[in-house]
């Protein structure tokens, strides 16, 4: 009996210490080995090539196929100001490279921004600032730095009337703002800081969809999106935008407007 006491103590010990199960988020094979994002029982995430971890403690880890570039990872620290941090990863060696681009870096303007696209083939990457604004930043990889320019995009006109508003209709908040024309009408009637606020953080939001005469949603922030939100109104006969933010006194909201989101 005295044994089996003591064997009963110790797999409880054993079973007590070792570490809970990490559930795997993203796994991507390369020449190098596999790479996996593991999550553990506290949302934190780890990049892991085979059993070795590179990136370790992170909120949020994303890894995307890149062509010649390798793999990109992209990493975020949490909090409010999301700052986003992109890594290569050498597909034949496995070694992590560029640790610090990102909004440290003077040279990008990448805060809260997501990545907006991979030119897979070519290994480049876009980023363009979420706002209406002719310059969009290009990165190259050379196999061994990054390369940044800044070029110059055309600049979208704003969005119109009628089929132009009623379109969004049963599509999500966080597609409309992405879209450069919706980004041209929102800051022809709305002043520049808020507009900016609506598209860097708050990047999640409900369906769109059609109320007395108006296309509503709401964005928010995905962090504390109870607190940082804003209600989007267009009216559908002559585009005119309308918008209630989370940091803003209901009462210079006009009732029509409130009414909607009742």
């Amino acid at each position: 009996m005295r044994v089996n006491f003591w064997i009963s103590l110790f797999c409880a010990t054993v079973l007590l210490s070792a570490p809970a199960a990490s559930e795997v988020l993203q796994r991507l094979q390369i020449d190098a080995g596999s790479l996996t994002v593991v999550q553990d029982e506290n949302g934190d995430k780890t990049l892991l090539l085979g059993d070795t971890p590179l990136l370790e403690d992170y909120p949020q880890i994303d890894l995307f196929e890149a062509g010649q570039m390798g793999v990109l990872v992209q990493t975020h620290h949490g909090g409010r100001f999301c700052p986003l941090r992109y890594h290569v990863i050498d597909a034949h060696s496995g070694t992590l490279r560029q640790p610090r681009l990102g909004s440290d870096d003077p040279t990008l303007l990448v805060e809260c921004l997501p990545l907006a696209t991979i030119v897979a083939d070519l290994g480049l990457l876009v980023f363009e600032p979420g706002t209406h604004t002719e310059q969009a930043i290009l990165i190259s990889w050379d196999g061994y730095a990054f390369q940044t320019t800044s070029i110059t995009k055309q600049a979208r006109p704003p969005a119109g009337s009628e089929s132009d508003v009623t379109r969004w209709d049963g599509r999500s908040v966080a597609e409309f703002l992405s879209d450069p024309s919706e980004q041209a009408r929102l800051f022809a009637f709305q002043p520049q800081d808020d507009v900016q606020w609506i598209l860097t953080e708050m990047t999640r939001g409900d369906v769109m969809r059609l109320e007395n005469g108006f296309l509503i949603g709401t964005a928010c922030s995905p962090f504390e999106c109870g607190f940082t939100w804003a209600n989007l109104a267009i009216r559908i006969k002559d585009s005119a935008v309308f918008v209630q933010l989370s940091n803003q006194d209901p009462a210079s909201v006009s009732p029509e407007i409130r009414k909607l989101f009742e």
